[in-house]
């Protein structure tokens, strides 16, 4: 698919243009396909660029561990960028929400030790953690603060939300990979990997861990880029050639119907 791109022009400069072009398309026909495949099951969606409307929804919602301080700016200080997927049902009400937080460091590593997920620059937190190689670098994407609400749990929401949220950060940042972390307990039930499709995942904290004030097990997940486009392109395929197909028919928590269990804690991932 690059090679024929590129071989469209003798100005090596104009072949990356387009080839970015061809990269920024499937992004955004997979975004399309998505919001068909949430309407299909009644749903609708919005992007809000205030994390602010995240934080007031979690303030009351049922179903959760707790309010992640990744994703209120009170506690975490402003981002340079982010968003929040909102996904509500017939009725106005919301039924899923995901955030994505723009970063952009030398060393992904150094900054999760500084605290800066959970803390603001101005007045750090520093969380001991394991990994003390260099990290992800460049322009990045956290994305986390996953909610799926009990009523809507078991119908693909929680595999369908996270690789939308991983398609929109790249298209709208052109980011170079997508970082995370998520708990011991989401990691034992297969979530990363099965439901947020992400390859590499390492343990990084495994002590006391100040955001929740106790022990924990915590691992950082990585996507790059070209993984995350490779398996965008996979996904859309999948679903153009589903046909009516719904949410639940693509998802593999789902299909095995313990789509609850995997996601009551979800609002607990970093």
């Amino acid at each position: 698919m690059s090679t024929t791109i590129l071989n469209t022009t003798s100005d090596p400069l104009g072949g990356l243009l387009d080839y970015g072009r061809l990269i920024r398309g499937i992004l955004q026909n997979y975004n399309e396909a998505v919001v068909d495949l949430l309407e299909r099951d009644g749903f609708r969606l919005d992007v809000h660029s205030d994390l602010r409307v995240w934080r007031g929804i979690m303030e009351t919602a049922s179903g959760t561990d707790g309010m992640n301080p990744t994703f209120d700016p009170d506690r975490s200080g402003e981002p340079e960028d982010a968003y929040v997927l909102h996904v509500r049902d017939l009725d106005g009400r919301t039924a899923a929400m995901m955030c994505g937080r723009y970063i952009e460091t030398d060393d992904y590593h150094d900054y999760v030790r500084r605290g800066l997920l959970w803390s603001p620059a101005s007045a750090p937190r520093p969380v001991e953690t394991l990994l003390d190689e260099p990290g992800p670098s460049g322009r990045l994407s956290h994305c986390g603060g996953l909610w799926v609400d009990p009523a809507h749990r078991g119908i693909g929401l929680s595999w369908l939300i996270p690789r939308l949220n991983h398609a929109v950060a790249a298209h709208r940042w052109g980011i170079d990979g997508i970082v995370g972390v998520v708990f011991d307990r989401l990691l034992s039930k297969g979530v990363p990997t099965a439901n947020y499709g992400v390859p590499d995942v390492r343990l990084c904290v495994d002590g006391w861990f100040w955001p929740t004030g106790k022990r924990e097990r915590i691992y950082q997940t990585f996507t790059p880029a070209d993984f995350l486009i490779k398996r965008t392109w996979d996904d859309l395929e999948e679903i153009r050639a589903g046909g009516d197909k719904k949410m639940r028919d693509f998802a593999p928590i789902a299909r095995k119907r313990n789509d609850e269990a995997a996601v009551n804690k979800l609002a607990a991932v970093p």
